[in-house]
């Protein structure tokens, strides 16, 4: 399986992680990473296409945790309701893309096959509109989620202004607060405390 997922792109990256983590791949339905951090050890899922792609973008946000990056631990989960739970993995799942995209663009992969889907329109239209009406979870945890997967997707090439302005008029403050950690984002730098950089950019978002 090795063979099928490393090349002389990643290898060097592959090198670095096995170096500090015990990590273990597993064959199932999609792709995702699974880090415990109590024993330093990594579970990455990988679907049978064997994608050195999407296999790659695992091991750039086991990466993070490397650095000394973990996102999980900024929010307590056991505050969250089922729903809330899914978004704010989708909130932090897409901030970690921002910080490693230019990384994967270092490797030489395809930016296309960066991940397996994007937003599509009807599914944007549909999750902005919903926002007034939305009860059952904490609307600014919905509107962050919702900001930063679209700066995602703007970030490795999509067109999102119309949608991000549609954001914008729903919750002006929301949308500074959010504009002003994205740019502290894009600021981080890895090698310096990362988590002490990341503490502040949730203060900027959820504290404010």
């Amino acid at each position: 399986m090795f063979n099928e997922l490393l090349d002389q792109r990643n290898i060097g990256l592959w090198n670095k992680l096995i170096s500090q983590f015990d990590i273990q791949i597993i064959e199932t339905i999609n792709y995702k990473l699974e880090f415990k951090s109590d024993s330093n050890s990594a579970l990455i899922y990988v679907d049978t296409r064997k994608s050195k792609e999407l296999f790659t973008h695992e091991l750039l946000h086991l990466e993070l945790r490397y650095f000394g990056l973990d996102t999980v631990t900024f929010f307590d989960f056991t505050k969250f309701n089922q729903y809330e739970e899914q978004i704010a993995y989708n909130l932090l799942n897409n901030i970690e893309h921002i910080l490693f995209f230019d990384e994967f663009i270092k490797l030489k992969f395809n930016p296309k096959l960066f991940v397996e889907g994007i937003s599509y329109k009807k599914v944007l239209d549909k999750q902005i509109n919903q926002y007034k009406m939305l009860e059952k979870i904490d609307l600014k945890l919905y509107y962050t989620s919702l900001y930063f997967t679209l700066k995602a997707e703007e970030y490795y090439g999509e067109k999102r202004f119309d949608f991000l302005m549609k954001l914008k008029k729903l919750n002006k403050k929301y949308f500074e607060q959010c504009e002003k950690a994205y740019s502290s984002i894009l600021d981080l730098d890895l090698e310096i405390h990362p988590n002490v950089q990341f503490e502040k950019i949730m203060k900027i978002l959820f504290t404010e």
